[in-house]
C-alpha cells in the first residue's frame, strides 16, 4: 500500500501596519524614527545598522516622515547610527535583535558637526509597540548556557508560558490550549515539521543555534496552517573572527545513584546495577571564507546510548506446545477456556476440547466433511488432540523457541526473562553558508542531517527499530531591488525516511528452520526474513512469527515561499505565498 497524501498550501497575505511583516525567514526587524531634539522629525538622514559579529553594515535614509525600516534581521547584536546635516553623528549602543522580532528605536539628533559623535544607550524593548504578536524569544544566551540533558532544544522550550505537556515530551506538548499536533517547527524559515505527529524532523546542535521563538497562535497570517502555536528557530551563522568549541557529556552507572526502583535483579529480588553508558560529545566551527561577505558555520554531534531492557513475558511451555494448557496461568478468577475451531465459530454455539475420565484428549474425527475435528462427547478440557496440531509449528517452536527462564511465586503471568542492552545511537551534523553577493543580494544555504538508529533487545535475537535519517536543508536569497521593495525567498526541503525495517525478529538462522521442518515453497520468499517473536504469549500482547518484509516509510516536505515586502511611508504592505508539498508514503509489510 502507498499512502501518498499531497497538498499545496497557498496562503496569500496582505498586510498593512505600522511595521514590515517579515516571512517565514526566523529573521527579525528594526524600525524607527529620526528627530531632532525637540521632537522634530529630521527627514533624508541616513541610518546605518551594523552587525557586531560580521560586521556587515546596511544603510538605509528616513523619508518624509523620519521613518526607517530595515527588514530581514538575522538574529544578533546590532549598533544603529544616524547623521544628518547640520547634526552630531548619533550612535546608539548594542542591543540584541531576536528571532522573529521587531526592534524599534527612536533616534535623537543634537544640532553640531557631523564629525562630533554621540553615543547613546539603546532603549529597552519591553513590549513590541509595532507588533500584536505573543510570543517568547529564547536567547543565544540561554540555549548556549543553560545545562540541557540531551542538548536538546524542546527542554527550553517546555519552559515557555502557554505550553502545555500532556504526553511524555515535548513532541506531544500542546500550545495555548490547542490540541498537540496543531503547532509547526520551522528552521530558518523552512518546515521542520514531521506529518506523522506533532513533532520536528531534525534536532541541531544547540551551539549552532543563534536563537528560536515559541510563538502564540496569534502569529501572523503567514504562520498558517496551525492554530497552536510556532516554534521558529534560526541557525548560527559565522562571524568575522573563528570560533570553535569541542565537548563531552558523560554519564554511566558509575556516576549515577542507584535506582530502588528498577535496579534490581527480579529473580533473586536483590539489588544489582546494571550497566549503563551515555556519551555525548562533538564540536563546532565557525568563522569566515572572504572578510566581510562569506561566513559560514558547521558543527557534529554525536549521541552513544546504552542500557540494558530488563523485559518479562511469558513463552509457551513444553507442555502447551505439546497441546496441554492446563497449567496456563489466569487473572478472571477462573481458568481459560480453550475451543475447539473444528465445532464452530465463536459464540455460544461452540464446543471446548473434551477428554476422558482420565485426562486423555479424546481422538478427532479426521474424516473429510462436516464433521472433520470434532470430539465425542467426554469431559471439557485444556487439551489438544496431536492430530489437530501442526507437526511443523509443533517442531518449529520445539526447537527454536525461547524456553521459560523464570519463576517467581505470585508472578504466574511471566516465565520469561532477558536483560539485553538497548542500544541508541546518533550522528548529526550541520553546515551553514552566507554570502553576501552586494548590498542589495544576500544569499545562505544550510544542510542538517540526523541519523538514528536504535536496537530493540525484545524477541529471539534483537531487531532494529527506529532507525531514520531526518534532513532539513535550503536555502534563501533576499534581493533589494530599491529601499522600499524586497524580495525574500525560501526554498527547501525536510524528511526523514525510515531504515528498512524488515530485520525485526529475524532469527539468524534465515529460512532454514521453516525448511527444515516442512514449510512448502519456502525459496520464493527469499528475500524475506523469518520473524518468530516469543516476547509474549498470552492473548493481547505479540504472539506472531512468521515472514515479514521490509516496510519503507517517508514523509518528504518540499516548501518554497516567495515573498514581496513593499514600503509606502510608516506603513508597509507584505505579498507572498507559501507553497508545500507533503507526502506520506509507506509500503505494505509482506508477511505470512
Amino acid at each position: 500500500m502507498r499512502l501518498a497524501k499531497t497538498a499545496a498550501i497557498l496562503f496569500v497575505l496582505l498586510s498593512v501596519a505600522a511595521a514590515a511583516g517579515r516571512a517565514q525567514t526566523a529573521s527579525g526587524e528594526v524600525n524607527g524614527t529620526v528627530t531632532d531634539k525637540s521632537g522634530g522629525l529630521v527627514a533624508g538622514a541616513t541610518v546605518k545598522l551594523t552587525n557586531q559579529a560580521t560586521k556587515i553594515e546596511d544603510w538605509i535614509a528616513t523619508n518624509s516622515a523620519g521613518y526607517f525600516v530595515f527588514i530581514n534581521v538575522k538574529p544578533g547584536s546590532y549598533v544603529l547610527g544616524a547623521e544628518a546635516k547640520g547634526f552630531k553623528t548619533t550612535q546608539i549602543s548594542p542591543f540584541d535583535v531576536g528571532v522573529n522580532q521587531t526592534v524599534t528605536q527612536t533616534i535623537r539628533l543634537e544640532v553640531g558637526a557631523v564629525n562630533e559623535h554621540v553615543v547613546v544607550n539603546a532603549e529597552a524593548v519591553m513590549l513590541e509597540g509595532s507588533s500584536s504578536e505573543l510570543g517568547t524569544v529564547i536567547s543565544e544566551r540561554a540555549v548556549n548556557d543553560l545545562p540541557l540533558n540531551g542538548r536538546n532544544f524542546r527542554s527550553i522550550g517546555c519552559c515557555e508560558g502557554n505550553v502545555g505537556i500532556p504526553g511524555s515530551g515535548f513532541s506531544d506538548a500542546s500550545f495555548h490550549g490547542q490540541q498537540n499536533r496543531s503547532k509547526l517547527y520551522f528552521f530558518d524559515g523552512i518546515i521542520n515539521t514531521n506529518i506523522r505527529g506533532p513533532t520536528y524532523i531534525v534536532i541541531p546542535n544547540i551551539d549552532l543555534i543563534q536563537e528560536f521563538k515559541v510563538v502564540g497562535h496569534d502569529a501572523k497570517a503567514e504562520f498558517g496552517g496551525a492554530t497552536g502555536g510556532v516554534v521558529d528557530m534560526v541557525s548560527a551563522s559565522g562571524s568575522s573572527s573563528f570560533h570553535g568549541s569541542a565537548f563531552e557529556y558523560v554519564r554511566n552507572d558509575a556516576f549515577d545513584a542507584r535506582n530502588s526502583v528498577t535496579d534490581f535483579d527480579p529473580a533473586t529480588r536483590t539489588p544489582k546495577i546494571f550497566p549503563f553508558r551515555q556519551n555525548q560529545f562533538g564540536a563546532t566551527f565557525s568563522g569566515h571564507i572572504i572578510k566581510n561577505k562569506t561566513f559560514f558555520s558547521g558543527g557534529y554531534d554525536g549521541w552513544r546510548y546504552s542500557k540494558p531492557s530488563l523485559n518479562l513475558s511469558y513463552v509457551p511451555t513444553a507442555a502447551e506446545v505439546s497441546g496441554d494448557f492446563t497449567q496456563q496461568p489466569y487473572f478472571s478468577g477462573a481458568p481459560h477456556a480453550l475451543y475447539n475451531p473444528y465445532t464452530g465459530a465463536s459464540g455460544a454455539n461452540r464446543t471446548r476440547f473434551m477428554c476422558d475420565a482420565f485426562g486423555n484428549p479424546l481422538p478427532p474425527d479426521m474424516t473429510p466433511g462436516p464433521t472433520f475435528g470434532t470430539q465425542p462427547n467426554g469431559i471439557p478440557c485444556n487439551k489438544i488432540p496431536q492430530a489437530l496440531i501442526s507437526t511443523e509449528i509443533q517442531q518449529l517452536f520445539m526447537n527454536y523457541a525461547a524456553q521459560p527462564n523464570y519463576s517467581v511465586a505470585g508472578d504466574p503471568g511471566h516465565n520469561f526473562i532477558q536483560t539485553r542492552s538497548t542500544p541508541n545511537n546518533s550522528n548529526s551534523f550541520q553546515v551553514r553558508i552566507d554570502h553576501r553577493l552586494s548590498r542589495n543580494d544576500n544569499l545562505f544555504f544550510r544542510y542538517t542531517e540526523q541519523r538514528v538508529s536504535v536496537i530493540n533487545p525484545i524477541g529471539e535475537v534483537g531487531f532494529t527499530e527506529g532507525g531514520s535519517t531526518g534532513r532539513n536543508y535550503g536555502g534563501g536569497w533576499v534581493h533589494t531591488f530599491r529601499h522600499n521593495l524586497i524580495l525574500d525567498l525560501r526554498a527547501g526541503y525536510a524528511g526523514r525516511p525510515s531504515v528498512d525495517a524488515g530485520q525485526q525478529n529475524q532469527h539468524p538462522l534465515g529460512l532454514a528452520p521453516l525448511k527444515q521442518y516442512g514449510f512448502k515453497d519456502i525459496d520464493k520468499f527469499s528475500g524475506i526474513l523469518f520473524r518468530l517473536n516469543t516476547n509474549a504469549w498470552i492473548a493481547g500482547a505479540s504472539n506472531d512469527f512468521g515472514l515479514r518484509g521490509a516496510a519503507p516509510r517517508e514523509n518528504p516536505n518540499w516548501s518554497v515561499t516567495p515573498n514581496i515586502i513593499w514600503l509606502k511611508g510608516s506603513h508597509n504592505m507584505k505579498m507572498g505565498v507559501w507553497l508545500i508539498n507533503s507526502k506520506r508514503i509507506q509500503k505494505n509489510i509482506s508477511k505470512i
